[in-house]
């Protein structure tokens, strides 16, 4: 989720989610991003999405646009930069989420435990649910649950389907 988090100015509190590709901040009604700031510009910037980034640039505003203290024409974002538009002050949040066949995964040990931990739950849980080639289960069962529907009601069949090989 990518979005920008007011921390100062008349919108503060207030919280707007990049959805589009290309998103526009300004006064105006039909900006993505709407400030209620008289000294922002109708169509003050727009923000493009760019594969793993996002863009800033500034749409030849009056007031122009500050990023971290700097004024920016056009700029990469970076999550927990501050952008200065008129008086509104906004962060930039971007959380990206990788799975396991993203580069990367694993890089931190807290990610690489819960990757194994995960697989580990699965394992155990496929395990447990093992019916040998003759129908009995590791508990004598016929696997098929009480009422021999073959469903124990537990709701993890199709998950367990998702990661089987």
């Amino acid at each position: 989720m990518t979005s920008f988090y007011v921390i100062q100015g008349n919108d503060q509190g207030r919280r707007f989610e990049l959805l589009e590709t290309v998103s526009t901040i300004g006064r105006a009604f039909h900006n993505h991003v709407r400030l209620h700031d008289a000294e922002v510009s109708r169509c003050h910037a727009l923000v493009l999405g760019v594969e793993d980034h996002f863009r800033l640039i500034d749409n030849e505003s009056t007031n122009g646009v500050f990023v971290n203290g700097k004024r920016e024409k056009n700029c990469i974002l970076n999550n927990g930069d501050q952008i200065l538009l008129g008086q509104t002050l906004l962060v930039f949040n971007q959380i990206i989420q990788k799975t396991p066949d993203d580069s990367g995964w694993g890089e931190d040990d807290s990610q690489q435990e819960t990757l194994q931990e995960t697989q580990y739950s699965v394992r155990q849980e496929k395990t447990d649910k093992t019916v040998s080639s003759s129908g009995v289960g590791d508990d004598g069962s016929d696997g098929s649950g009480s009422d021999g529907s073959g469903d124990d009601g537990s709701g993890d069949d199709g998950l367990l389907n998702h990661f089987s090989t």
